[in-house]
Parts: structure tokens; sequence; C-alpha cells
């Protein structure tokens, strides 16, 4: 009988050899080229000639094991890389080594893994495909470099080289030189991956950012910067007062390159470093137009001597403008007033010292707020688009906003503002009245204030919470029914369900809440961060999913009704859950769960369960994916960014410029280029601003749309109106 078995075996190997000869080969015909049909078990594979299985290792079949097995077994059982010039993209991109499965002599079996069939197909013995490989690339770079020069200095003042990816703000450096430096130097620049490269300091010419890709075959850049006299690339070039001066008095331009700030030139008769003073302190402040804004909008001033480059100042004024902040803001209507500022406090960027949290507050002698905030926040301040398993979604690091909250909060010292972002960005409250705690706690545990605790006593808790609220999609911050948390005392246990952390009613009232133990505090803080979601995903059960969506999750469980189970449910299916709890309960715990896991532990649900893992990303988040942080030793790359996309209409020029004498009427001009689809116009056909005065006065302007461009002119004492260049 065992012999027969193999012969078996061997009698369709070779009908499908036969197979693959005949013209109808891989899904009934040829392999497009250079592609070649493959056996791979009981499948035919359309595979690149040089991944083809060797003869030594065809008889050991597909490799049982799933990527999160990889990246969980013991160190060095698996190595994993890229396949390089083998590579296929969507098809064949990775390979795999296994040191744990002898099933051939004398060496470790690799494979490479089918995208399109989630299949690992032997490939061959280590010595005989990869140490050749390795043998060629011994001494070849693992990082590249840019280096280069500066030409043109002036002898101005300091300048900041910034180097940063194009596609991504997953990469940004900067290092800073002195006049009568010529040269810089970046190491240790990661490969594969286009970056930009520009310089900006006060009384040096801007230019925009040049780019350039960094491969294995191309691994150094070595760069010129010009930041000599241009008349088209100015940056406040025009120092002291002109005895005869120019038309142009002044001139600002911002131009859209491979960074995210853009480039800025600026060019004035009369300049200085700019600084604001605060209670005789004079402050100099960054020069750029980011810095300007965050000072005359929030009071957070940007020390010049941190040196802020433009993208660390926009990323910021982009962060921080989705914060919301109490009522006392700077009305643009007004003049300048420090003093009523939100936010007032001076900011420093540090680049080398790790801060505890990525930010530190203190107060000086002079009674003002001075903030250190780490350089590493701002890497994927703002969101990605990525590729995942061939699907788009985001990806994108919250570091600098929950830094920029614990400022806004004082680390939570000031509980009104950290319950002014809860309730504006959440829908949610925390403080409340001891007649509304009777009310709430009426429907479910009949309770009164007394057995409740207010979060000022640990405010610490509140930024964990609002932290974790703003993980989940922007469409899930607020969700109909969640009006309130409540927090009960220390060492009070619920008195319906003594071991639970946290409780919620979804269901007990339309303004309904989630309610915290103390032993909520006291695990470690990933379990706290599960726990909110898993809280907060009841409410998306109830509130936010249709009758349809959770039948179809009910099903995607194998749940049914049973009477004779105490929840009510059971299921047919035992291995397809991300928890115990998971599978005990029934299709609401089940789905807070995986929700709560698709966030926290996303590999652990797609390991385990991955068509729920698809109906979250697809059917719930919209795409949204969160990426697993695996520990170094089993970290590879299974990301591919793409390029933020420029649609027709966007601004991608911007140009203002004054003219006059000092103590004549000013003639202003405002010029906006918008870009064009192949030459296909397809953008705004009008466009309107506000122009303010430092006094408090302002105009509306509206502009029309010209042929090349669009212009507006104002003079102090005569009305506004629109002419169009010919």
């Amino acid at each position: 009988m065992h012999a027969g078995g193999r012969g078996l075996r061997a009698c369709l190997y070779a009908l499908l050899l036969s197979a693959l000869a005949s013209p109808h080969g891989a899904r009934g015909g040829a392999c497009e080229e250079p592609l070649v049909p493959t056996a791979a078990g009981a499948r035919v594979l359309c595979m690149p000639a040089g991944l083809q299985p060797r003869p030594e290792v065809a008889h050991c079949g597909a490799l049982n094991h799933s990527w999160a097995d990889i990246i969980r077994a013991p160190p060095g059982r698996f190595t994993t890389g890229g396949l390089g010039r083998h590579l296929l993209e969507d098809r064949f991109e990775v390979w795999v080594c296994d040191r744990g499965r002898a099933c051939a002599a004398g060496g470790v079996v690799c494979y490479t893994f089918s995208e399109e069939h989630r299949l690992f197909v032997p490939w061959g013995l280590w010595e005989h495909v990869l140490e050749p490989r390795r043998a060629s690339a011994a001494g070849a770079r693992s990082a590249g470099a840019v280096r280069g020069r500066i030409q043109g200095a002036r002898g101005a003042g300091a300048l900041t080289i910034s180097l940063g990816s194009a596609h991504s703000d997953g990469f940004l450096r900067t290092v800073t030189l002195s006049s009568d430096e010529g040269s810089f130097a970046f190491e240790e620049v990661p490969l594969g991956a286009v970056y930009w490269l520009k310089s900006e300091g006060l009384g040096h010419a801007n230019r925009p950012a040049q780019t350039r890709n960094l491969s294995a075959h191309a691994p150094v850049w070595e760069a010129v910067l010009d930041v000599g006299d241009g008349a088209e690339h100015r940056r406040r070039l025009l120092v002291g007062h002109d005895p005869d001066p120019p038309a142009v008095s002044w001139q600002w331009e911002w131009a859209l390159d491979a960074s995210r700030a853009g480039c800025v030139t600026e060019s004035a008769t009369v300049v200085a470093a700019p600084s604001i003073t605060y209670l005789e302190d004079e402050i100099e402040i960054s020069d750029d137009q980011a810095a300007w804004k965050l000072a005359h909008e929030y009071g957070i001033l940007l020390a010049r001597e941190s040196q802020w480059t433009s993208e660390f100042a926009g990323r910021l004024l982009d962060t921080v403008s989705t914060v919301p902040l109490r009522a006392g803001a700077r009305s643009y209507y007004s003049s300048l007033d420090l003093s009523v500022l939100p936010l007032l406090s001076v900011w420093s960027l540090e680049r080398r010292v790790p801060l505890h949290n990525d930010i530190s507050i203190g107060v000086d002698a002079h009674g003002m707020t001075r903030v250190n905030i780490s350089a590493d926040a701002f890497t994927y301040a703002a969101p990605q688009k990525v590729i995942i398993d061939g699907v788009v979604g985001k990806y994108f690091s919250k570091r600098l906003y929950h830094a920029l909250v614990r400022f806004v909060t004082n680390d939570a010292a000031d509980y009104a503002a950290a319950e002014h972002i809860l309730s504006t960005r959440f829908g949610t409250r925390s403080v409340l009245s001891d007649a509304t705690i009777s009310a709430l706690t009426a429907p479910t545990t009949a309770e009164d204030a007394a057995r409740f605790q207010p979060w000022t006593r640990h405010p610490e808790e509140i930024l964990t919470i609002l932290g974790m609220f703003e993980e989940l999609p922007s469409g899930l911050h607020q969700v109909p029914g969640l009006a309130y948390l409540l927090r009960r005392a220390d060492g009070l246990d619920h008195p319906l369900y003594p071991a639970a952390p946290a409780v919620a009613w979804p269901d007990a009232s339309d303004e309904s809440y989630i309610e915290f133990m103390e032993s909520a505090f006291l695990s470690d803080v990933r379990h706290l961060r599960r726990l909110v979601l898993h809280e907060k995903a009841h409410f998306v059960w109830s509130g936010v999913l249709g009758h349809s969506i959770r039948d179809e999750w009910t099903a995607l469980g194998g749940w049914y009704p049973n009477a004779d189970d105490p929840d009510g449910w059971s299921t047919s299916h035992q291995l397809q859950f991300v928890s115990r709890y998971a599978h005990g309960k029934n299709p609401n715990e089940h789905f807070a769960e995986s929700l709560a896991a698709y966030v926290e532990n996303p590999a652990a649900l797609l390991a385990c369960c991955a068509e729920q893992y698809a109906f979250i990303r697809d059917r719930i988040m919209h795409g949204q994916r969160y990426i697993p942080q695996i520990a170094e030793p089993y970290t590879f790359e299974v990301l591919n960014l793409s390029p933020d996309f420029v649609y027709p209409g966007r601004i991608v020029r911007l140009r203002v410029e004054v003219r006059g004498l000092p103590e004549e009427d000013k003639y202003v001009t405002v010029v906006i280029w918008l870009h064009t689809a192949e030459g296909v116009f397809a953008g705004a056909s009008a466009a309107v601003f506000r122009l303010f005065s430092s006094i408090g006065t302002f105009r509306d302007v509206r502009l029309a749309c010209a042929t090349r461009a669009i212009y507006t002119r104002a003079k102090k004492s005569e009305p506004t109106y629109l002419t169009k260049e010919a």
C-alpha cells in the first residue's frame, strides 16, 4: 500500500510535466514572456526562469507556514529577503529560507513566495541560490550617502541643509553649516527611495529642492547647492537702506517642489532677523512663513537658534491646526497681542537627546513657557498613501499629534483643555454633574455619584484614552450613542461584572457611556490601549453598523442563536478567533475584540483570521491599515509607499509683489498658478482671499481666472479691481 502511494504520486507528476510540454500550459495556455509554466505541487504557476524549483528541492513541496508563523518563529529559524533582479512585482517579490525543515540532504531549503497564490514555492538550496548572490554582493552597500558642497555663499549667515524622502514623511535629516563651511554629508541613508535636498538660510538664495533616487547601483549622491545671488531665487538678499531703491520693494514667492513645504523666495529693501518682543525680552524666531503663522495665530515661537527649517515648521503647523483649542485664540481681525494667544511659548527642536513622550515643557526665569520637541516625532507627521496587500490605504504616525496634545493640556494638568479636545473631536464628555451620573446609571447599575471619581484625580488616564480614540479613522471619532466617560472610584469593582476593567453600555440610552475601573489603568499600556478600543467598538457595533453588515459579520464568525448558552449565542467555528474571549461570547464581543486587534495587533488578527481582517479593512476601515511593530531582528519590508497625487487645480505657485517707496502708496500684485493635467485646465474659475493688516483691518479680494495668471492690484486709497495678463 505504501509503495503504491509513491507510484501514484510519480504518475501524477509525469502527467503534469506532459501537460506543461503541450501548448496548453498554465491556465490552459502558455505563460506570457518571460514567464514559463512551472509545477508547484498540484498547481501550475507562471514563474520567471530563474525562480523555478531546482531538481534537488523539487520534491519538497510548499512550505506549510504563514508569514505570521515566520515572524513569531525563534531567532535563526527563518531568513527572508528581496528577490532583487529576479523580482516580479505583485507576483514574486521575496524569498524565505527554512533552517528547520530537512527535506533535502545537505543544505537549507529556500522558497519563493507567490503573491498571487499565497504559496511558498521551493527554489533551491541556500548554497546554490543565495550564497553566490551574497558573494557577488560582498562589499555592496546596505545604505547610501548624500554629500555635497555649497557654491556662491555670501557669508551672510548660517545655512541649514535638509534631506528628506520625496514620496513619504519617513525620512528627514538636517545639518547646519556656518557661513565659512563649504561642504556637508549625510551618511547611512537607506537605499531604494527618492530623496530631495535643499538649503535654507537668512541672507542666502533659496532654490527648489533637487531630487535623486538612491539605489544599489547609484548609492552616493554628489550634489552642488548654489546659494548665490539670483534675481529669481533671492531670499532676503537686499540688506540695509538702498539710496536708490528698486521699483519692487518687497517680493515673496512660494512654489511646489519635491519637499512638503515647497520653495519660498523673498527679497526686501530692508531686512533684519525676524524677532518678537515679549515682556522686554526679544526673541528671534525662525525665518519662515509657517513659523510666522504659528506665532501670529497660536503664540508658538520657533527659536531661530534651533534651526527650524520650513519642513519642520510646516509639519508642526499642519498638526497643531488639527488639535481643537478652547476659545480665546487671537481674532484675525484684531492687532497682534501675544498676551492673548492661547499657546504662548518658545519652541526648540531636539535632535540628539531622546525625550520622554517626545516633548518636555518648562518655564524660564521670565515666566515664558519653553518647549523642547523631538525631531523624531516629525517623521510620518502626515498621512501617506500606501499599498498593502495590493489595496490602497493610509499609513501614518501620531507621535507629533500626541506630543502636541500633551503640550496643549500641559500633560493633562490643564484638564479643561483635555476636556475640550474630548468633546470637540470625539463628541464625548468626562466632566459630569452628580445629577447626570445618577441619570446615566439609572437604567444600568442605579448608583449615585459617590461611587465614581473625577478624571482629574489621575489626569494621565484621559491622555491615554484621547490617544487611542485618535488612532481610529476620522469617521469613527464621533460614534452615535457614546456621549460620556465615567471613572469608577479607586478600589471599587463593578457591581455586576466584578472582574471587568471596563464596561460599555451602548444600548442603555440614546446618550450613553463607558465606565472604567481602576484595574484598567493598573495593567500594561498595551492592554489598556486594546481595552479602550474594545469598549468603543461596542458603540461602533450598535450605532454605526447597519443590520445587514452585522448579519454578514455574524455569518463570518459562524454564529447562531442558542437559548442554552448563557450569552444566547454559539459558533460552529473553533480556531478563527483572535482571542478566547472573542470565541466564547457573541458576535458583538467578537467584533469588539477583532476591531481592537486590527488597530493594536493587526499581525495577530491577520494570522488567525484573514477573512475577518479583510472584512474590517474593506467594510469598516475603508482601506485604512495599521502596520504592526515587529522587533528589529524580525523586521522585513512589507510596504510600498506611493507618491501623493497632484490633482488638476491645485495651487502650485504663488507670488506676492509690493511696489512703492516707503512713504508712498503701495501697489500689490498677487499671481496664482494652478496645476493643469497634460495641458487641460480643470481647476477653479475664481478665487477669494482676505488681506489683513497688522492693526486689524482687512479687505476681501476676488480673483477671476485668466489665461495664464490671476492678478489683483490694490492702492491704499482706491478700491480693489482685477486685471488680466494679456
